[in-house]
């Protein structure tokens, strides 16, 4: 869903030069375009970004400046991975990436989202890895991160109920995957959250 992924990138982009030095915030972004962009090459058999995307990131200033590229970017490239996403992925991927989107809050194993999708786990598991490069565990603690990061942001749960409301039973696992994964702790986040609503 280009919409869901559009927000995702967004909360994620902002995150991360929120977060970061101005340039070295642009460095990670041109690391991930660049694996981006190879994937999705993968499907397509041919170059998908026609522009030098790496100048144009380096030659940017400003956070304005990036929004600006950004935006005129996602008109590229998320119409691409819309049409992609149905062709590329067997279907029971598919199915068990919906099931974990709308369900990513219970408490899920790879057997269960297998047994709902009418496939073995070693069969889903060995779609993970090798369709999308990630395994089970790994692509569902992402997709809880990146809601835990929205309600951190909107600043209304503590860290304890954002980790109960993601599907996380024990705050301090939560807060260990949170910095295994985003470099930085979920209290540090609420902390720049926080001071940015009583700054404006």
């Amino acid at each position: 869903n280009s919409e869901i992924a559009k927000k995702t990138f967004n909360d994620f982009s902002t995150n991360l030069f929120n977060s970061n030095e101005f340039d070295i915030a642009k460095g990670k972004m041109i690391s991930f375009f660049t694996l981006l962009f190879a994937e999705m090459e993968k499907f397509n058999n041919e170059t998908i970004i026609k522009s030098d995307y790496i100048k144009e990131i380096i030659k940017l200033k400003t956070f304005d400046e990036w929004r600006e590229w950004i935006d005129n970017k996602m008109l590229e490239v998320f119409p691409i991975l819309e049409n992609n996403h149905c062709s590329a992925y067997p279907q029971p991927l598919i199915k068990a990436i919906n099931y974990l989107e709308d369900n990513y809050n219970k408490q899920l194993q790879l057997s269960s989202v297998a047994e709902e999708c009418k496939v073995s786990a070693s069969y889903l598991s060995h779609l993970f890895s090798n369709q999308m490069d990630i395994n089970f565990i790994d692509y569902l603690n992402q997709l809880r991160l990146n809601k835990a990061i929205e309600l951190l942001q909107e600043g209304e749960l503590s860290i304890k109920e954002i980790s109960w409301t993601v599907g996380y039973h024990d705050p301090n696992y939560f807060s260990r995957v949170f910095r295994k994964n985003m470099g930085f702790s979920p209290s540090n986040l609420e902390r720049k959250e926080f001071l940015k609503r009583h700054q404006q």
